[in-house]
């Protein structure tokens, strides 16, 4: 019998000496029709077809040990592959009480002779990460006070915005200025007393503090909070 197997895009298995485990039977590949329209001098259109195709892939990963600076082997901005290759545009760590952390990791397709060293990267803050299934909170993003209040779910989001110059919809260039950094903060409240939160030093709230649904007699409260970092160009 013939099993999948994972491909491990990011290499980011071997980067972290085993610490993370690439999940699942195969990567989630997507090819995206790139569309193109064609319109006359009155802006109405006179024909449609595709140029070329955009393809998006992410790969999942288990964390098996515990990982001192996951920044030191996640960039934003690095480009992997081989026959194809793919840039690092977005990452998703999920914590929550009683289950394992998760590690997303997504790109997409860019030209095939592209390379890292080449293009700009974006540095992450220091990323210490435990297998414990506990709401780990290792960016600090939030102050919270309250009797009763305690955060049961973190997720960190780093993302950049990737610019592609695709003439005849084939990628032959890219690029991208700084990237942000976002903690969705989920908490619940035991107490009668609402929680205090607050954006920590450098981090700026953009939803929130606002009750979501309630799990069972008890309130929760979501609030998001965002850091811009820095792109920085290759030496």
């Amino acid at each position: 019998m013939a099993f999948m197997t994972t491909t491990d895009i990011w290499g980011l298995a071997t980067a972290s000496s085993a610490a993370l485990v690439a999940k699942g039977g195969v990567d989630d590949q997507v090819s995206i029709p790139i569309n193109a329209v064609a319109k006359d001098a009155d802006g109405n259109v006179t024909a449609r077809g595709t140029a070329g195709e955009d393809h998006a892939v992410k790969n999942s990963f288990a964390i098996k040990t515990d990982i001192a600076d996951l920044s030191s082997i996640l960039v934003l901005g690095d480009v992997k592959g081989s026959s194809e290759k793919y840039l690092l545009t977005e990452f998703s760590l999920t914590f929550r009480i009683e289950q394992p952390p998760q590690l997303d990791v997504s790109g997409v397709s860019v030209q095939s002779d592209a390379s890292a060293e080449d293009f700009r990267s974006v540095t992450l803050p220091t990323l210490a990460v435990a297998t414990d299934p506990i709401a780990q909170d290792p960016l600090a993003g939030i102050t919270l006070s309250g009797d009763g209040c305690d955060i049961n779910e973190v997720t960190i989001t780093g993302r950049i915005s990737p610019v592609l110059t695709k003439p005849a919809g084939v990628v032959v260039a890219y690029g991208f200025g700084g990237g942000e950094i976002e903690v969705q903060y989920k908490i619940v409240q035991s107490d009668s007393t609402a929680p205090t939160i607050a954006a920590a030093a450098g981090w700026t709230i953009t939803a929130g503090p606002s009750k979501g649904e309630p799990e069972g007699d008890y309130d929760v409260w979501n609030v998001t909070v965002v850091k811009d970092v820095d792109g920085a160009n290759p030496a």
